[in-house]
């Protein structure tokens, strides 16, 4: 179990540190078209994608020095389901990648779960 838990965050936390990074160092291209690139170019131009990347390549880092786990899974978990759906409707082609991200962080929320239990106790006067 403790490999299946480094070998997922290992992948995670790679994923976000390499295309954030890519972001700022345009070590390669994503080849995007249409509205998916419409859509990007909107989120860039607007200053909103620093933002996102920031909080890709924090995140990613933490999964990858294996810091604050929980944290790194609050921080990324947005971002995966805008990830997934960005794929789901604008850019079929990264699906597979989005589907993979998705997985692994349900999973790593299932084996960190205790740290998420006070969200659903509610309020306790």
């Amino acid at each position: 179990m403790n490999t299946a838990i480094t070998l997922a965050r290992v992948i995670m936390g790679l994923c976000f540190v390499i295309i954030g990074l890519n972001f700022w160092a345009k070590w390669f291209q994503l080849n995007m078209q249409g509205a998916a690139k419409r859509f990007l170019d909107a989120m860039e131009q607007s200053g909103y994608m620093h933002a996102v990347k920031t909080v890709e390549v924090s995140g990613g880092v933490m999964m990858l020095v294996g810091y604050n786990l929980p944290l790194a899974l609050l921080l990324l978990g947005p971002v995966i389901a805008n990830i997934f759906l960005f794929h789901a409707c604008l850019d079929r082609k990264g699906l597979p990648l989005a589907t993979l991200l998705v997985v692994l962080e349900g999973f790593l929320l299932f084996v960190y779960r205790a740290a998420f239990m006070g969200i659903f106790r509610g309020i306790e006067s």
